[in-house]
């Protein structure tokens, strides 16, 4: 089973709710990318590593779910973890829950490639970067 951390927490703004008085689909999203930029870090592949070693993670394919409205004042959290590896691919599940409640509002599932930022393709996960997706996906801590 997949070990998911926390990688976002906060609440929705009023600025953020349309006209029919729910989060706007651009701000689910928008916490996604939030709490991908924190799980880059579980993953080994923080800033050192694409400033080091070149290599990032870009996403080729995303699946959203809404689940539950959220409205001005919610609090929220996000949860995300690597659910499966391939050679050059990994799949990230987000999960955007009700703060209070812990009632699931939205989940994102992104297939991404491991991305070589010079010659711009995909390449193969380093060894050590991808023992620690690894120990992730299968309920470790990665560290």
């Amino acid at each position: 089973m997949p070990r998911f951390i926390e990688t976002y927490r906060g609440a929705v703004a009023a600025w953020e709710c349309d006209e029919f008085g729910h989060m706007n689909v651009q701000f689910y999203t928008a916490r996604m990318s939030d709490g991908f930029w924190q799980l880059l870090v579980a993953l080994g592949m923080g800033p050192a590593v694409r400033d080091e070693r070149g290599l990032g993670i870009v996403a080729i394919e995303n699946t959203s779910q809404y689940r539950r409205e959220l409205k001005a004042g919610d609090l929220i959290r996000v949860e995300s973890a690597p659910v499966e590896i391939g050679e050059k691919s990994v799949v990230l599940e987000h999960r955007l829950l009700d703060g209070e409640t812990g009632a699931l509002a939205f989940t994102s599932t992104a297939k991404s490639l491991c991305f070589d930022l010079k010659a711009r393709r995909a390449t193969a996960f380093p060894p050590d970067i991808r023992a620690r997706i690894e120990t992730l996906i299968a309920g470790g801590d990665g560290r």
